[in-house]
Order: C-alpha cells, then sequence, then structure tokens
C-alpha cells in the first residue's frame, strides 16, 4: 500500500511561495536581476494557475490540494483560512504582475467565503466538513449535454477542455474509477470565450453566468446537505480582516475598509478573555480552546494590517499588548512554546519554524517583529531572540521557510513610510494601498522634520525622498523591474 499512499499523497498550493515571489517582484533595494527573475516566475506560476481546476468556475471558492502532479485532480475539501490565505496571496500576485484576471480570481474567493463561511455573529467559521466524494464534483460530456441549453454546450467543453474520455491524468486513476470524468478548469478567458460566440464581453456575461449557476444547483444537489462546522473561529476571522484589508489596498474600494474594521472590531470583543485569546468565541477548556502561540501571531498580524489602513490608535495599541502577552506565555528556555504552560496536554520543547501547511509561529512573529520595531514598539527582548533568527538550513529548504524569508527581506530591505500632518486625501489614501506587511509605516514626530503635506520615503539603503503627490509616491517605491 505504501506506493499507492504516496501517490494519493495530497500535494499543498504553496501561497508562502507566491508571496515571496511576488514580494520580492516589487521590493526595492533589491537586486534588479532578481526581481525580475521572481517577477517571471510569478507571472509563470499564474499562467498555469489559472487555468487550472485549482479554481472552482462555479462558485468562485480555490482548492488548496491536488492529487499528484496535476491540479487536474484537486482535493474537494476546503475550508476559511486557505480560501482567505489564497485570497492574500493572489492579490500580492496582482501586485506585482498587474494581470486583472489575478484580482477577478482573489476577489471571487473573498466572495465565496463570505457565502459559506461567514456566521450569525458577524465572523468566520473553518467550516469543515464530511470529506466529499470526489464523483460528484466530477462531469461528463453527457452531463454537459443534458444541463445545459444545446447553444452553450461546444463553449463551454471548449472552454473547459472536457474529453469523451475524461481529462484526468491516468497516472491519478489508474483504476480508473473515474472513466470518463472530467474536472472543470477554464482555460479560455472570457473575453475569448465572448469573441468565440461573436458577442461583446458584456453581452456574453449573463450567460456564461447562468450556465455556471444551473451547473452548481446541479452540483449542490448531488453533494446535499452534510454536517459542518459552523462555530466562530479565531484564526479564520483574523484571515478574512487581512483579506479585506489587502482586497482594499488594491481595489480602493471603502467597503472592504469596512468590513475589515467592523470584523476586526468583532474579533476584539469575541476572541479575547482578558488579556489573552481564546480560538473560538463560546467558551471551551484552556486545553481545546486557549489560544496557541500562532494564533496570538494571527492576531498581530491582522492588527497591524488594519492599523495601515484605519489611523485609530487602538490597533498599534492591540498589537503590542498581543506581543506582550505572546512573551508572557511562550518564552520558553532557548525556544519558542507553543502552547501556554496551563493549556498543553504533553510538555515537548518545540518550536514551529516550518511553514508545511500554513505560516509558521516563527514566521508570523518574525513579521510582526520588524512592524512593531519600525514604530518604536519592539519586542520583548528575549522573546525576539527567539522569534526572529533565520536558520542556517533555510537556504537548503526555502520553500519550508518562505514567512522567514519574508520577514528577513521586509528587515534588511526596509521600505519606511512616514506620513507627515494635513496629507491630502490622495495622499493619504496612496499610502494606505501600499503593500501592507513588506512596507513598514509610522507617524512623523518632530524628530523627523516632515513638512506637512508630504510623506518621507526611508529606503534600506538609507536614502530619503520626500513626496508630495500621489505620483511621485508610486515612482519611490512600486517601480517595477
Amino acid at each position: 500500500h505504501r506506493p499507492q499512499c504516496r501517490r494519493h499523497r495530497p500535494l499543498l498550493l504553496s501561497t508562502g511561495s507566491i508571496d515571496l515571489l511576488a514580494t520580492a517582484a516589487i521590493q526595492p533595494g533589491l537586486p534588479a536581476d532578481l526581481r525580475s527573475r521572481c517577477l517571471t516566475t510569478t507571472r509563470e506560476l499564474m499562467v498555469d494557475l489559472l487555468s487550472s481546476p485549482m479554481f472552482d468556475p462555479l462558485d468562485g471558492g480555490i482548492f488548496s490540494a491536488r492529487r499528484g502532479t496535476s491540479w487536474l485532480f484537486p482535493t474537494f475539501t476546503r475550508d476559511c483560512v486557505s480560501q482567505a490565505r489564497a485570497a492574500v496571496s493572489l492579490i500580492n500576485c496582482y501586485r506585482a504582475t498587474g494581470d486583472n484576471r489575478v484580482l477577478e480570481k482573489a476577489l471571487q474567493i473573498i466572495d465565496f467565503a463570505e457565502k459559506s463561511y461567514l456566521t450569525p455573529e458577524g465572523l468566520f467559521s473553518v467550516g469543515l466538513a464530511e470529506p466529499p466524494k470526489p464523483a460528484n464534483w466530477f462531469w461528463t460530456i453527457e452531463d454537459i449535454k443534458k444541463e445545459l441549453p444545446a447553444a452553450d454546450v461546444a463553449w463551454w467543453i471548449k472552454a473547459t477542455q472536457m474529453k469523451e474520455v475524461g481529462n484526468l491524468p491516468g497516472e491519478m486513476d489508474q483504476n480508473r474509477e473515474f472513466l470518463r470524468s472530467n474536472s472543470l478548469g477554464m482555460v479560455m478567458t472570457l473575453s475569448e470565450i465572448a469573441a468565440s460566440q461573436s458577442q461583446s464581453l458584456e453581452a456574453f456575461k449573463p450567460r456564461y453566468q447562468a450556465a455556471c449557476e444551473k451547473l452548481l444547483k446541479v452540483r449542490n444537489n448531488r453533494i446535499g446537505q452534510s454536517a459542518r462546522d459552523d462555530c466562530s473561529h479565531a484564526g479564520s476571522s483574523f484571515r478574512m480582516a487581512s483579506a479585506y484589508v489587502a482586497a482594499f489596498g488594491v481595489t480602493g474600494n471603502e467597503k472592504y475598509r469596512v468590513k475589515a474594521i467592523t470584523l476586526m472590531d468583532k474579533c476584539r470583543t469575541a476572541f479575547s478573555n482578558g488579556p489573552q485569546l481564546r480560538l473560538f468565541s463560546k467558551d471551551a477548556p484552556k486545553s481545546i480552546g486557549a489560544g496557541r502561540a500562532f494564533l496570538y501571531g494571527l492576531a498581530l498580524q491582522a492588527s497591524l494590517d488594519i492599523s495601515v489602513i484605519d489611523p485609530e490608535k487602538k490597533w498599534t495599541d492591540w498589537s503590542e499588548d498581543i506581543a506582550t502577552t505572546s512573551a508572557e506565555l511562550f518564552t520558553g528556555s532557548g525556544f519558542l512554546k507553543e502552547c501556554p504552560d496551563d493549556a498543553k496536554i504533553i510538555d515537548l520543547p518545540v518550536t514551529d519554524l516550518i511553514m508545511v501547511f500554513d505560516d509558521s509561529t516563527a514566521g508570523l512573529f518574525a513579521q510582526a517583529e520588524c512592524r512593531l520595531a519600525e514604530r518604536g514598539r519592539p519586542l520583548v527582548e528575549t522573546f525576539s531572540k527567539l522569534a526572529t533568527p533565520l536558520p542556517t538550513y533555510t537556504v537548503d529548504q526555502p520553500l519550508l521557510h518562505t514567512d522567514l524569508l519574508l520577514a528577513t527581506v521586509a528587515r534588511h530591505f526596509k521600505v519606511t513610510i512616514v506620513s507627515g500632518g494635513n496629507l491630502s486625501p490622495e495622499l493619504k489614501l496612496a499610502t494606505q494601498r501600499l503593500p501592507m506587511r513588506s512596507f513598514q509605516y509610522r507617524a512623523a514626530t518632530s524628530k523627523n522634520e516632515v513638512p506637512d503635506g508630504s510623506v518621507m520615503v526611508i529606503l534600506g539603503d538609507g536614502q530619503t525622498r520626500m513626496i508630495s503627490t500621489v505620483a511621485a509616491l508610486q515612482q519611490a517605491v512600486l517601480p517595477l523591474p
């Protein structure tokens, strides 16, 4: 059975790698040839992924794992955390590539997460359910002919590259369990499909949406109702707050700013247990519900993200409180603890340094340390020493440490935005829409000598530029290689 287990072991979408490549492509200070290679790789990754069944064309969600080497056979289990994580990564890609298809997918994922995982409390659940049967998600050409109007069958089959014998690679279905089955991935853009039908994009779009809605209804009827976790969950909610901030950054749409701030206000109320955090909005035994170090890292990340788009001092204050509590709870003797002492089940000196299924705890704290230090609120030194080092073996295993590499890029190729007073609404908005994590943000003090109405940009090599227009700000910090 061992070869079969290896063959069907799920392979995960490397959102961390996408984040690192896209961030490096637009980070001032990095060598131009390195930035250019990162940009090229990011673009080529998107060419491969955008047309794959990783993106569900029916409901707009994303599948974050697959069988084997091809996304033609995704695993159909989804949750809120993976949706929010993927949305932020794709938005980072959009910043680098300017590809509108990437932004469209990211916003569709956020919409899908809202529809699927929003709880009555206005928070988000994990949304885990029983593993679905793959057969319910696949389609034969006969299915399409039966469900869609005759006028839509040909373009749908061509756009998704469905085949009579099925499009699943043989090595993924060696027993031919899914003979003639097809997964759905849009290999043609909507504009290309519309052109093939001699219609404008505006005229064709309702026709396309009607086809998707009809097939989605059929699939939902196949799957039926299943038990699902709908309890408000801190990690999912913090992730979605960050996704809203990222969406606001690239769109400027105020609805995302409002959603981000409203959600984080609810998070502070629902998941705070005095100075500590809890995993669920409802009470649970500490061994189950007490916040682990990873949750504190997520809360730090989300509160600092919010502070970029909302000038309220409470977000930086809360992030400092979280950091202080983290230092008290998770500083071990020579290692970063994962669990509070009064909630641990087994006493092991283990630190989460590797991002296998998600970010690592050390990576989250390392990125937060850089952001807090720039605002004059550094982590406690003993805690900082445990959280910030870049292990020497990172060079040999970069895909497992992309979050630590991101922290290193932000720290050593620093870009700091120092905002003076009385900024014009346009310039203030432009600063709030810059990358929320790889750039550092703080308000000017009397020591900075930043004139009213201006922004000072401090680059990693010590160069400073005084900016008073949106165009100058963009040129100073976001020129592509």
